[in-house]
């Protein structure tokens, strides 16, 4: 995993573990969905 999207992949995972609203952590998910499959 690159530097640049280790990061993101990192802040991803601190939102989704600290997120409280269901819908939020949705997003975040998908967006974490994205970005791992973007590595790939």
């Amino acid at each position: 995993m690159s530097g640049v999207q280790g990061t993101a992949v990192r802040d991803l995972c601190r939102q989704i573990a600290q997120e409280t609203d269901p819908e939020k952590v949705h997003q975040l998910l998908v967006s974490l969905h994205t970005a791992l499959n973007e590595e790939q």
